[in-house]
């Protein structure tokens, strides 16, 4: 589509016209477009949004950290700066805190302490 065709169009719109062309008084053009409006969701993606959410379960996100861990071991990766060992007991749940803290981004002191939760 020319240039000449997008300002036809944009004529023929009128006012309801989301995008208008603005000549400056330096001669530049300036191309101005509005907000547009959400369209709505259709039944379909409600229905299949609340199907899925019921197939899901309910579970909590370090719970979680630590069924992927079963599988994959991921958490053996984390090991002590110093020498590749660590003699700490529960490293593992140490490392879930601190992933699950980071991830909430509510640092440390809730999940240590769930007194101070917010």
């Amino acid at each position: 589509m020319g240039t000449g065709q997008l300002a036809e169009r944009l004529q023929e719109a009128g006012p309801a016209a989301k995008v208008t062309i603005e000549v400056q008084d330096d001669g530049r053009v300036k191309l101005n477009v509005d907000k547009l409006g959400a369209l709505g969701e259709p039944k379909s993606l409600t229905w299949l949004r609340k199907r899925v959410e019921k197939m899901l379960p309910k579970i909590d996100l370090p719970d979680l950290l630590f069924e992927v861990n079963a599988w994959t071991g991921f958490l053996d990766a984390f090991v002590h700066l110093g020498d590749g060992t660590t003699r700490m007991k529960d490293l593992p749940t140490s490392v879930v805190a601190l992933l699950v803290s980071e991830a909430c981004n509510i640092g440390l002191a809730p999940v240590v302490n769930p007194a101070t939760r917010p």
